[in-house]
């Protein structure tokens, strides 16, 4: 990106919510989610589950049960070290 813009600012966004991240990880281990993920790496899988209404895919998914973000249960970090630990990253860039 410095190739291209005279400045750039990377920052990484980080879930700070204890209930989300417990939940997140007993998820993980439930054997439909394993399912869940193998056949999720097909893109033909993904594209076709954006037809399932949105009721229904929340059930399959299990997303219903995590509890509600909010802009408070997020942490935005400049710093590199805890940067590079995100899973989400946001640049800004000024030409």
């Amino acid at each position: 990106m410095k190739n291209y813009f005279s400045k750039v600012d990377i920052r990484g966004i980080k879930i700070i919510n204890k209930q989300h991240i417990a939940r997140y990880n007993e998820v993980g281990k439930e054997f439909r989610h394993k399912i869940l993920a193998i056949i999720g790496r097909f893109k033909i899988v993904r594209e076709l589950a954006g037809f399932i209404p949105k009721s229904k895919r929340i059930k399959i998914t299990g997303e219903n049960k995590f509890p509600r973000l909010t802009i408070n249960d997020f942490k935005i970090y400049r710093d590199k070290i805890k940067r590079d630990t995100c899973i989400t990253l946001m640049a800004t860039m000024k030409r």
